[in-house]
Order: structure tokens, then sequence, then C-alpha cells
């Protein structure tokens, strides 16, 4: 079985569970729940490579399908009343997909029990009572697990921490502080952050050769710290649509930049470059990074979905690693994304993506090749 299936099915199985129903898992064949005198057939279909709509959306109609045929069959050969559950899933989906498919299942699949569900646990549900789990609501103990790779969202923030000391405090949030940390419990309390989780990400750092403790905790080899850590930024697809005013204001960017709430939303790539005082590329898109990108969230900015050849649009990306963006964001008005994050951001943009972080890396000064 694929990893990302037995992912997703143990959020499936651990929220019903959670929910009082007793789930039996046949080597072959459906999960079949029971609870009192309830029973179902559960039906789930996950998505083994990146998730794309059309592709979920078919998984979706052929889990109900399914799901109805084996719940009959198992009804007629235990001679009890069955249930279908049609559920479809990844290991990570983004609001704004979870919203198209629940408004999908909404309309064509009327009254049948079902859910959409990813490595957080159940995220939308009909028919059905579990917890449905908010989006970044992971376990205590699978946010330890998540920070196996330095490159986890906790795991750049700290390596965000150790870097600011050496940076302008206009360009990242606790910049300009020259903290000096001698342990894990030091940082975990200047960082925010679990002392579990910073001892697992400085165990990976320092496995790498990024890292070294004495006399205080130091990157080193750092241009092939940043190195990898963009390929990591970049290895995940971005979730982005582009959007134009609701009112059609004619500078877009600047009546967005007044809505924008800290913690929630911030200016992005070279938009975020421009407000930080190192514009270098003109005409490239404008971009605002959101923690989650949902029809709820574009309308308190007053925006609404448009196609990319609309000239005045600007491009709703949201953050991956919401964590990492913003925790980082300096205290400004617009919020707007690190220097780091900018340089992380743009380095591999195709529209002149490359001539921008040099400029950023010049401008942060960390006495180091630019990889």
């Amino acid at each position: 079985m694929h990893a990302s299936v037995i992912e997703v099915q143990g959020a499936l199985v651990r929220a019903l569970g959670d929910a009082g129903w007793h789930v039996v898992e046949p080597p072959d064949g459906d999960l079949v729940a029971t609870k009192a005198k309830q029973k179902m057939v559960v039906e789930l279909k996950v998505s083994t490579a990146r998730p794309r709509l059309e592709a979920l959306k078919h998984q979706f109609a052929a889990a109900v399908l399914m799901a109805r045929r084996h719940a009959q069959d198992h009804g007629e050969s235990e001679g009890v009343q069955t249930d279908p559950l049609a559920a479809v899933g990844a290991s990570r989906l983004s609001s704004n997909m979870i919203e198209k498919l629940r408004a999908f299942a909404d309309r064509y699949f009327g009254d049948v029990r079902w859910c959409i569900v990813d490595s957080a646990g159940v995220r939308a549900a009909n028919g059905l009572d579990v917890q449905v789990s908010e989006e970044g609501a992971v376990r205590t103990r699978d946010a330890t697990r998540a920070a196996s790779t330095p490159f986890s969202d906790l795991g750049q923030w700290l390596i965000k921490v150790l870097l600011a000391g050496e940076l302008d405090s206009r360009w990242i949030r606790c910049g300009g502080e020259k903290a000096h940390f001698r342990t894990a419990r030091e940082l975990a309390a200047f960082a925010r952050v679990s002392e579990s989780v910073v001892s697992v990400v400085l165990g990976e750092l320092e496995s790498r050769g990024f890292l070294q403790r004495r006399p205080t905790i130091q990157l080193v080899d750092r241009s092939r710290l940043f190195r990898d850590w963009s390929r990591a930024v970049h290895a995940r697809p971005p979730v982005e649509l582009a959007a134009r005013g609701m009112f059609g204001s004619k500078s877009l960017i600047s009546s967005v930049s007044s809505r924008l709430e800290e913690d929630r939303h911030c200016l992005g790539l070279f938009s975020a470059c421009n407000e930080l005082g190192v514009p270098f590329v003109s005409g490239a898109p404008d971009h605002l990074l959101v923690r989650r990108l949902d029809r709820q969230t574009l309308d308190g900015l007053q925006l609404v979905e448009c196609g990319e050849e609309e000239a005045n649009h600007i491009v709703v990306r949201e953050a991956p690693f919401p964590e990492s963006v913003f925790r980082g964001s300096p205290r400004s008005m617009p919020p707007t994304a690190d220097v780091i994050q900018c340089w992380l951001d743009v380095v591999h943009h195709p529209v002149r993506g490359a001539e921008q972080a040099t400029e950023l890396w010049l401008e942060m000064g960390l006495n180091i090749e630019q990889p």
C-alpha cells in the first residue's frame, strides 16, 4: 500500500474511532465501521500524486458508486442494514480544494454519507458525526514527527531565528536581536516552539552538517543550507489563483494592502520586495500570501477569482509553510513576508526571479556565496 494511502487511511480510522466507531481493517477489501446498531462500509479513494481537482472529483464519484454497491452486497450477505460512506483524500489538501470538492459533493451526491480527508484528519463531512479538523490541526506527536526534516514548517522558522540576529529588524521578525543560544531550551523559549521539536530540528541540521553547537548554536555551510532549503520549498507545488477586486479598483495592491491582517495575510514575492525597499524587477505579478485560500478569505479581502489574462489581477497563494511565513513577517503595515522568505520564493521564479534573488542576497549581507 502506498505511503500516502496508509497515512490518509490512518487519519480517517482515527477520526471514526474518536467518534465512537469501531473500525475493522481487513487486509483486502473495504473498511467496515460499526457503532451501536449502525454499520457502514467505507470506500476510500486516495490521490497518491499531486492532488488535482478534476482527478479528485472522478475519484470521489467512483467512491460513491462503489460504496453504494459494496454496502448493498455486504447488507445482503450479512442480513443487516449497511450504509455506504464515500471518502476521498490526499496527504495534503488546501482549503480552496476542500471547498470546491464540498460544492461538488453537495451538488451531485444528494444524501449520501461522504467525507474529505487528509493527513490532518476529516476536513469536511456530510451525514457523518465526526470531528472536522481545522487546517493545520495535527496531533502533538504528528507535529514532532513532521519535524524529521530541518525544512518542516517550524524547522524553517527556527532556521530564520538563528539567522535573524544578523539582519535588519525591518526585514524580519526578531531581526537585529543578537541572541545567542547555548541549549535547545533557550532557543525553544525564544522561538516559541516546543523543546522536543527544536531538539529534532537541531539534530537533523547537525546530521546534515549545517549546525555546530559550541560555543553556541550556529549555522554553518550556509550556501549549501540555502540551496537545499530553496529546493525543499519549491518541491511543494504552490496552491494559488488569480484574483481581481470586487469593485474594479485601479490600484489593486494598494486597496488590498489596507485590508491585510497580521498572521493571516501578507504581501509576498516581488510585492514584498518592493515594500521592504529592495525593488528590482518591474512589471512582475503582484503576490499575496494567505494562511487559508478559500472563499471566506477572498471575500474578506474583497477579491474574486479571475483569469490570469485579466490585466489588473493579483496572485493569491496559500502559504505552504504558514508558521515560517507569518512568524517571520516583520511588524509592519502592510504585513509583508520577511526578506529570507522573499529570497526563497523568488529564487526559482520564472519571471526574473534569479535577478531579484541576487539583489536580496546582496542586501542581506550574510557574507557567504549565494547558492
